[in-house]
């Protein structure tokens, strides 16, 4: 996982400003802080239609990414009928690397997005600009289910009303009324005008806040940039000399959430789980090894990972004719799939990128970070024959973990960690698993970032 993601976790999060209904066109401006550092902004506007509402919502985000500025906008804009039920949305994402649209409209409890039909669950569906909104007018709601058209994904939400408190913003005194949002193992806490439904603040995991803030103010950045990947890297306690000494390390993970509101994939491949208790993981991790022989016939438990889906173009006529030039006059898997890691690494330029990427976009595009070079090489291998899964968690770079993607082959009837963004086949020792999965798995760890520690029991 890269910045980009932990980005993208900003705008999935920050439950942006909402006040309540007005004859009148509302707006407002807030400023949006990590660790008391501002990274952004965001407008939000409500305008009054004859058959219901008309929302816009604009979020602009400044970070460095490895040194380099990044600066990531996202557009929404959604037609609510009178009683604030979601009808039809658009939503853009603009970027340095990246411009993405995407459309979305709600029918009979799915929405439609981008192609895809997403159930909610019989739950109401709202999008973050929404929430505030219809909390106030309807503050006895407990469950809805929460649309991230940013990693294509509808997730179960819930609410809480805390009752009410007073809170202190711009120097001005104002009775709230506290809101408790629980989504995909996080919490959010919102803090909205009790006379007046205006979101006055929220607070967000990875030390997020939203503020209501004068456009002027609002629109003020400057400063240095927050590097975000830097920020939540972890220093573990008790590693002694560079890890690629090691061949086994044990370690102790503390301040992982609730299993049963965010499972983990803690025990696959050269990785396994030794002991779960509550909030702390013992994890063992070994050097990954290339297997030298064994079966080559692919189970049928394991050809769903040879397929393709929206990031992974696997049929596409250029990704399989590319996988067979690469791979031509090669019969063993491993040298196909090692062939094909380092056609990935040598082609890709390593640079930070904000995109949600897909197989060809990156080809075409010819560069990117850990995600990119990630569904880059998974749709070639699958195109090749070998069964490939992404892998998110953390690795080991000078003296800290950093939170970062690879890939997962399968080779001789063996899982095997490999990473095309630094070349290594097999991966190092210095990568810890959290999650299997793409960019929609990744936004399950930021209850993690900020919070995870990580202490060496033994070192071999």
């Amino acid at each position: 996982m890269k910045p980009r993601s932990l980005a993208l976790g900003l705008g999935s999060l920050l439950l942006f400003v909402a006040p309540g209904f007005a004859a009148q066109p509302t707006e407002a401006w807030y400023g949006l802080y990590v660790q008391g550092a501002k990274v952004g902004y965001s407008y939000w506007r409500l305008e009054p239609t004859a058959s219901g509402f008309h929302l816009t919502e604009r979020t602009t985000v400044d970070l460095n990414m490895l040194g380099m500025p990044k600066r990531l906008t996202t557009y929404t804009e959604a037609e609510l009928t009178s009683r604030a039920e979601l009808r039809w949305f658009t939503f853009r994402l603009q970027s340095p690397d990246q411009n993405l649209d995407l459309t979305g409209r709600v029918r009979n409890h799915t929405v439609e997005l981008d192609g895809k039909t997403l159930d909610t669950g019989g739950r109401p569906a709202l999008l973050n600009a929404m929430v505030p909104l219809v909390l106030y007018r309807n503050p006895r709601l407990r469950s809805f289910a929460l649309v991230d058209p940013s990693t294509l994904t509808v997730a179960p939400a819930t609410a809480e009303d805390l009752g009410l408190d007073t809170l202190t913003v711009a120097g001005q005194r104002h009775q709230v009324r506290v809101f408790r949002i629980g989504y995909m193992g996080t919490e959010n806490r919102l803090y909205v005008d009790a006379e007046t439904g205006l979101l006055l603040k929220e607070t967000s995991p990875m030390a997020m806040t939203t503020v209501l803030e004068p456009r002027d103010r609002a629109l003020q950045l400057g400063g240095q940039r927050v590097d975000l990947l830097r920020l939540f890297s972890i220093r573990p306690e008790g590693l002694e000399g560079p890890i690629q000494r090691y061949h086994d390390l044990k370690l102790e993970l503390q301040g992982l959430p609730d299993p049963a509101e965010v499972p983990l994939d803690l025990s696959f491949a050269s990785q396994r789980l030794v002991e779960r208790q509550g909030s702390r993981a013992v994890v063992e991790v070994l050097r990954p090894e290339v297997p030298v022989r064994g079966p080559d016939t692919v189970p049928e438990s394991l050809r769903v990972y040879l397929e393709p889906t929206d990031a992974l173009q696997v049929d596409d006529p250029e990704i399989q004719s590319l996988a067979r030039r690469i791979t031509q006059g090669l019969r063993d898997p491993v040298e196909k799939a090692r062939r094909l890691l380092d056609y990935v690494y040598r082609t890709l330029e390593k640079r930070p990128s904000v995109t949600l990427p897909t197989a060809l976009e990156v080809l075409h595009q010819g560069y990117g970070d850990c995600n990119e070079h990630s569904v880059l090489f998974a749709a070639l291998a699958r195109a090749a024959g070998i069964p490939t899964r992404i892998t998110v968690g953390l690795v080991y770079q000078g003296d800290a973990y950093y939170y970062h993607a690879w890939d997962a082959v399968y080779l001789h009837g063996q899982w095997v960690f490999v990473d095309p963004v630094m070349g290594e086949f097999p991966a190092s020792i210095g990568h810890i698993l959290l999650k299997i999965g793409g960019i929609e798995e990744q936004t399950r760890l930021l209850p993690i970032v900020g919070v995870l520690r990580i202490r060496v029991l033994d070192a071999r």
